[in-house]
């Protein structure tokens, strides 16, 4: 589900003014997140990022993960991703 995800970007229409790192994104601006680029992430996963490794996602491990570093499905109501 990392290495190859099923949703390899999202799409929203964001409806009120957002700020990212001191940016402020204006409403009804289109924004895509990349997840495949997410996925692949070295700074989040390693330099080895591009192997199949389960162990990442052993309990011991999973703690470690920002919540939104594996979106195998988008985020939102219905993730059941849970620590």
């Amino acid at each position: 589900m990392r290495l190859h995800c099923p949703v390899p970007f999202i799409a929203r229409n964001n409806t009120t003014p957002l700020e990212i790192e001191g940016h402020t994104v204006p409403p009804g601006t289109f924004m895509v997140a990349n997840i495949w680029c997410l996925h692949h992430n070295p700074t989040v996963w390693g330099p080895d990022h591009m192997q199949f490794k389960p162990e990442r996602f052993a309990k011991e491990n999973i703690s470690k993960l920002d919540s939104f570093a594996f979106l195998p499905f988008s985020a939102g109501p219905r993730y059941l991703y849970n620590k």
